[in-house]
């Protein structure tokens, strides 16, 4: 499914569409957002030898965020004080996260291969192996499997 992913309405159906379709055993759905990068693709890189300024400052002005702030305030749905709220509550939360993230100690390396996906079951691998060996995500086996990483055996 193709949704525009800078109209945040449109996005927020195709997901409850995605996860209805999913619950009711339809599969695994696939929501592509069609967007547009703004920004360089590196910290001052140039980016303007194949694309304009002004095809990025259009699409700029298609800002999701801001379009749906100014939609909320239009329909009546929010206030400017109710949004700057909402906004300055997420602000926080992300400096919060981020400290926390900061001040955790970082994992251990032997612990890179722990909760892995198997390909053939789906199941999270949620065990250590003996000998320090890590279950392989690529496996026949799928999560009985304690074989080197990317062993088939």
């Amino acid at each position: 499914m193709t949704v525009g992913g800078n109209d945040v309405r449109a996005v927020f159906a195709a997901a409850a569409d995605a996860v209805k379709r999913a619950r009711a055993g339809e599969g695994a759905p696939l929501i592509e957002c069609r967007t547009y990068r703004t920004r360089a693709h590196a910290e001052g890189m140039g980016d303007f030898t194949y694309r304009t300024r002004e095809e990025v400052e259009s699409w700029k002005a298609r800002c999701p965020i801001q379009t749906y702030w100014q939609r909320l305030l239009a329909e009546g749905l929010a206030t400017e004080t109710e949004l700057t709220a909402i906004e300055q509550r997420w602000q926080q939360t992300v400096v919060e996260a981020f400290q926390q993230a900061s001040s955790d100690p970082l994992p251990a390396a032997a612990t890179a291969t722990r909760q892995m996906v198997s390909r053939s079951s789906g199941e999270i691998v949620r065990r250590s192996c003996a000998a320090g060996r890590s279950p392989s995500p690529i496996s026949a086996r799928g999560a009985d499997n304690c074989g080197a990483i990317g062993s088939a055996t």
